[in-house]
């Protein structure tokens, strides 16, 4: 199989891209994203899934956005054959499937999905496209190559024969799988007796565990109907500890409020203590603050005498420097008038510029939109287009296609006059041998002698309603296009693909003259300068000579602009360097003022405040002098000191009663108490609960049941032992047998292992090997002397292996059966030296093979002689 062409349309991401591939090598390269990974999905879903899907997968396939059906065309070329494909999904879905060459099929729908199946089948090893495929991603597994078809056939022709056995092992294996699984588990009834013995024995440990339990619960009633006597007996003696440790408690209740009571008094008399002090203190921070209020006010008074004589320094020189900022500003307003008039000047002679190439593009853009409106009005009269053409080339196709079946299925009547007499056929005489197709009826008449009849008879009905069907559909695609004959259709198109032509050309010139803005956009912007002009431009020079200014005329003009504007640039700084002293000036005035005020507050603020402290501390000493303030203090301290010893005393009282230990027993006998009854109760619902489970189990007949699982799992375990016996003579004729089976095959994957040795030693070096499973699978490289198991090889190791495994299977097999190897963002792994090689490897297989690298980076594949590139673009 040799894939030539691949079609994508509305295909995840890609809108639609067409890739050609080479019979050898085709590197398809791209950025990420591009579509390259779903050529190779778009393969696989062709083969696999039906244009009625609405699996998962096909439904990720939709553009995101789009209400469009993902398509997919391909062709390929197998045995002779010549194939195309085309599979849409979702929306309009449809299947369609040419073959041509050897023999010639056209198919749809459901038909055509089974009929490329078939045909894949039949002229290729399907699995063998699967496994030579590495997705992206799984570049590291290696490929299952055991069992292909095709790779048996190639293998079987290179190796040498081996002894037919394969009967024998099937009787074998079959027997083996009555009795047992792959991993050597029990299966089948043989598994079953196993269950049923395992679930026997669990059931009868089951019964027995419920008979002990009785026996268990029986002893468990007697000790706890023993547990609550002793119970009970615990409750009497903590209900008399109880009322023995309340009445010790209720005999200190007397010492107890003796010792808060003084306590309280205690207490009170500090406070009148520290009440004293607080006092006392605040009165000395008062006549403290009245000093220090004096000492403020007189320095106040001093900073606001100096801040009034700064003031007074500065509010001369004001003056002087409004005059200069006058003057600068005068000399301004000059300067920019002049500067205004020579940019306007250059203003006006670059409008008019601008005004004669915007009427340029507007008279182009005008010229081109007659064009394109005259080409259109051709094209709404053509109603023949490109499509409805080829709709008509293929009705018409249909229409000889149809008319051909009927006629080979119809009579013929072949008429040769041998006498004198005429023959008319049809009222017409017929002057040699004809030969007529009975269609419709035809009449033969000899004047005189006979007259006959000839009538087509019944033809297969599919075939008149064939031909009725392809002149109906031919008609209707004619008058759809307003023609009368397939030629007229041809030439209506031709004529309507000139216009199209023209009114594209009109197009571009059109869009070449607006640009980025619309027509109207452009006109507007022609008066509004064109208004502008006449504006600016004085009346004496308005007329066809001032339409444009001489070159050197605008760059005196654009000098003496420059000139002015650089005047009033210098008289503006002038004009900012006065202003900026005045305002320097005022600010610092002001700062003065403001420094003035703040100092004369200040002082107002600080006589305000001596006067309010001054006032507070006699109200203070009119309502106790600083002597009385004294005495109460020592009076409160006295109190003090004999309020406190009381306090000691009757805490000594207390202490000597042993209140703690008092307290201690009565909270313990109380939580004895609690304690005890909570026992009462849990060993009396235990003794409930343990008496009603043993009656229950008293009524199932658990040793009756337990006699009976006894006796079954006895036959049980006869039946499971004589299966055993069989599954173990079974394994043991298996393992003898497999053992001499891959004795054999060691020698039929030897051409295998050889070809991957051959391909290997150009990538890893001459003392290369590999060691090959049964299976086909690579168990272990050799490579300088060191075996390595694959699992432990690095990945780029297991990489290229990989992909030599899949190289080896596409050089042996027959190019008849074979498939293109498919290598999705491979070789990620591989340095610059394998990379070499491994091109060198590429290139030797793809001169049998056909190999599709899809990479988005193609420089890891440039050393591939040979190999055919195809960039694909972002959308």
């Amino acid at each position: 199989m040799r894939i030539e062409r691949i079609t994508l349309r509305n295909f995840r991401g890609v809108k639609e891209s067409t890739v050609d591939l080479a019979q050898g090598v085709t590197i398809i390269a791209g950025p990420n994203e591009v579509g390259k990974s779903s050529i190779a999905e778009a393969m696989r879903l062709l083969r696999t899934m039906k244009h009625s899907s609405r699996a998962r997968s096909i439904l990720a396939l939709q553009p995101v956005g789009r209400d469009v059906g993902p398509e997919v065309e391909l062709e390929f070329s197998s045995r002779g054959h010549h194939v195309w494909v085309r599979k849409q999904w979702l929306r309009e879905a449809a299947t369609e499937l040419r073959i041509s060459g050897a023999s010639n099929e056209q198919h749809t729908g459901d038909a055509a999905h089974e009929r490329l199946n078939t045909f894949l089948a039949e002229s290729m090893d399907v699995e063998l496209f699967d496994a030579l495929e590495v997705i992206q991603g799984s570049s590291l597994n290696a490929a299952e190559l055991v069992g292909l078809r095709s790779l048996t056939h190639a293998l079987d022709a290179t190796s040498a024969p081996v002894a037919d056995h394969d009967e024998l092992i099937d009787r074998i294996e079959s027997e083996y799988k009555d009795h047992l699984t792959v991993g050597g588990k029990p299966r089948g009834r043989y598994q079953q007796v196993e269950k049923q013995v395992e679930e026997l024995r669990a059931a009868l440990e089951g019964l027995r565990e419920r008979s002990r339990e009785m026996d268990r619960l029986t002893l468990d009633t007697e000790r706890t109907q023993s547990q609550l006597t002793a119970d009970e007996a615990d409750l009497l003696r903590a209900q008399d500890n109880l009322a023995t440790c309340q009445a010790r408690d209720d005999a200190l209740t007397g010492l107890r409020e003796a010792v808060a009571e003084a306590k309280t008094a205690a207490e009170n008399a500090a406070a009148r203590v520290r009440d004293a002090a607080t006092a006392a203190k605040a009165r000395e921070d008062l006549v403290a603050e009245v000093a220090r209020r004096e000492e403020t006010l007189r320095e106040a008074g001093a900073a606001a005498g100096a801040t009034e004589e700064e003031l007074a320094a500065l509010q001369g020189s004001g003056a002087t420097l409004s005059k200069a900022r006058d003057s600068a500003r005068k000399k301004v307003d000059v300067a920019r008038s002049d500067a205004a008039k020579a940019s306007q000047a250059v203003t006006a002679a670059l409008d008019a510029e601008a005004l004669a190439h915007l009427q340029e593009r507007l008279d182009t853009a005008l010229a081109a939109e007659e064009r394109r409106l005259a080409a259109a009005k051709l094209i709404a009269n053509s109603h023949v287009s490109a499509e409805l053409l080829e709709k008509i080339a293929a009705r018409s196709t249909d229409v000889h296609v149809a008319r051909s079946a009927r006629e080979a299925a119809s009579a013929r009547v072949r008429i040769r006059a041998e006498g004198e007499s005429a023959l008319d056929v049809d009222g017409e005489e017929l002057e040699e041998e004809a030969e007529i197709l009975v269609t419709d009826p035809v009449v033969i008449t000899a004047p005189g002698v006979a007259r006959i009849e000839v009538h087509p008879g019944a033809l297969p009905e599919d075939l008149e309603r064939a031909v009725q069907e392809a002149e109906d559909a031919l008609a209707a695609a004619l008058e759809k296009g307003q023609v009368a004959t397939v030629a007229a259709a041809r030439e209506a198109a031709a004529q309507r693909a000139k216009a199209e032509e023209e009114r594209n050309l009109a197009d571009q010139a059109f869009r070449a003259a607006v640009g980025t803005e619309s027509l109207e956009e452009l006109r507007e912007q022609h008066a509004t300068l064109a208004a502008q002009c006449e504006a600016t431009t004085p009346q004496s020079e308005q007329g066809p000579e001032a339409e444009r200014e001489d070159p050197r005329d605008l760059a005196e003009l654009r000098e003496n602009a420059a000139l002015a504007a650089t005047a009033a640039e210098e008289a503006d700084a002038a004009l900012e360097a006065a202003q900026k002293a005045l305002e320097d000036h005022h600010n610092e005035t002001a700062r003065r003022r403001e420094q003035h005020i703040r100092a004369e507050s200040a002082r107002e603020n600080q006589a305000e405040e001596l006067t309010r402290v001054t006032a507070a501390l006699e109200a203070a000493r009119s309502e106790y002098s600083d002597e009385g303030l004294a005495a109460e203090v020592a009076a409160a301290k006295e109190v003090a000191t004999a309020t406190e010893a009381a306090r000691r005393e009757a805490e000594e009282q207390l202490a000597a009663a042993n209140p703690e230990a008092v307290d201690m027993e009565l909270a313990n006998a109380k939580e004895w108490m609690e304690s005890a009854v909570e026992r009462v109760d849990d060993t009396r619902g235990r003794l409930r609960a343990v008496t009603a489970l043993l009656d229950d189990r008293a009524k199932l007949g658990i040793y009756d049941e337990q006699q009976e699982t006894e006796s079954r799992l006895r036959s049980a375990e006869r039946e499971y032992h004589s299966l055993r016996r069989r599954a173990a003579a079974v394994r043991l004729l298996r393992e003898v047998m497999i053992r001499h089976r891959d004795a054999a095959h060691a020698r039929y994957v030897t051409p295998f292992a050889e070809q991957i040795e051959r391909l290997g030693r150009i990538v890893f070096g001459a003392d290369f090997s590999v060691e090959i499973s049964p299976e086909l699978a690579i168990l272990s490289r050799n490579l300088n002397g060191q075996t390595v198991p694959f699992e432990s090889l690095s990945a780029g190791a297991r990489e290229q292996l990989g992909l030599l495994g899949r190289l080896a299977c596409a050089a042996l097999v027959d190019p008849l059966e074979g498939a293109p190897v498919i290598l999705d963002d491979t070789l990620g792994f591989a340095d610059d030296t394998r990379l070499k090689s491994l091109g060198a490897v590429l290139n030797d297989v793809g001169k049998d093979a056909q190999i599709i690298v899809l990479t988005c980076q193609p420089a890891r594949f440039s050393q591939i002689g040979g190999a055919k590139v195809v960039h694909l673009q972002s959308a």
